[in-house]
């Protein structure tokens, strides 16, 4: 007897870890959609025994790649997949249970919608659910927007309620994503931002919920501490300058439109300024430069996250490291 086909495929990647990814796996085995309803496809480089023979038990596809690009690791698994819908989720993050349950009723719902952004929970990284959430602020909310998107007010919501962050909070209807497959593919960095910008000129509809429905593990690969300060600069400005690179790449994106132009521009100026703020060398004439055009992205999209970049570059001028300092006592609070 033919096997019923999935209607969502859970694309999980992981690259060298190993410590969560069958928390991750677990995380969707336990959800109250049916089994039959969805399969699970693990994309990673690695091979090991233990966690090999778990998941064949339970049924999951395993992807083996030597790929390190983020990129080309979710395009195997979008070419893999069976599913209408495609979840993702990253090796340390997880699902509540209910999730792809509510995933699946806001397509049905929306025969038309293309891009489904959820909210987050934090958790340590022993995967307990943190008191106060920072990054999720809207309660309660959901907006639907028709894209392609064609006007500014529009493109500051969806900028607001922060629908371009976090992989894990994505999903999407498959057959409108696959003819961008190989540009996917193409980028190393930032993928999330890549799949908002697409849904940015498709036709349907865009959909942010804000129902925290995704876990995001904190820990000290998502902050970037490791050892100590050095290398915590080296990192984070490393990471900055290789998703500007992604957004330059998709400055060459097939029938793009002109909201995501002024898309790009605003993630241009974000992700350099914040390479600027993780860089010691003052580069004062530099930094005043993105520090106008901050303001300048503020005034197009009225999203307040550009304010407090520009007002960073600012002090930076002064005093370069201390501004870096500064966040990195932050980011250790977080983990803490």
């Amino acid at each position: 007897m033919k096997s019923e086909k999935p209607v969502i495929s859970v694309v999980i990647t992981a690259h060298d870890r190993k410590k969560y990814l069958l928390n991750a796996v677990n995380s969707i085995l336990t959800q109250t959609l049916a089994r039959n309803k969805f399969e699970i496809i693990v994309v990673k480089n690695f091979k090991d025994q233990y966690i090999d023979e778990i998941l064949e038990n339970e049924g999951i596809r395993i992807i083996f790649t030597d790929e390190v690009s983020f990129g080309a690791k979710l395009a195997l698994g979008m070419k893999m997949s069976n599913g209408d819908i495609i979840s993702f989720l990253d090796d340390d993050d997880s699902f509540t249970p209910d999730k792809l349950e509510i995933v699946l009723g806001s397509f049905n719902d929306n025969v038309d919608l293309n891009y489904f952004h959820n909210g987050i929970q934090e958790m340590d990284e022993e995967g307990f659910i943190k008191g106060n959430s920072k990054i999720r602020k809207h309660k309660n909310q959901t907006i639907i927007l028709n894209s392609p998107i064609s006007n500014l007010s529009d493109l500051s919501k969806l900028s607001r309620f922060r629908g371009d962050w976090y992989m894990s909070c994505i999903s999407i209807k498959r057959t409108s994503f696959l003819p961008f497959i190989e540009f996917v593919g193409s980028i190393s960095a930032s993928l999330d931002r890549i799949f908002f910008m697409i849904s940015l000129n498709l036709q349907g509809k865009i959909m942010m919920d804000s129902m925290n429905i995704t876990k995001y593990r904190m820990h000290q690969s998502t902050t970037g501490i490791r050892s100590g300060f050095t290398e915590y600069c080296n990192k984070k400005k490393s990471f900055f300058e290789r998703t500007f690179k992604s957004i330059r790449i998709a400055e060459s994106f097939p029938s793009i439109n002109n909201i995501s132009n002024h898309y790009i521009s605003i993630q241009k100026v974000h992700n350099k300024a914040n390479s600027m703020l993780y860089d010691v060398k003052p580069q004062r004439l530099h930094r005043a430069r993105i520090f106008v055009a901050s303001f300048r992205a503020y005034n197009m999209i009225k999203d307040k996250i550009y304010i407090f970049i520009g007002i960073l570059l600012l002090l930076s001028i002064l005093s370069p490291k201390t501004v870096i300092f500064m966040h990195y006592i932050y980011q250790n609070s977080l983990i803490s």
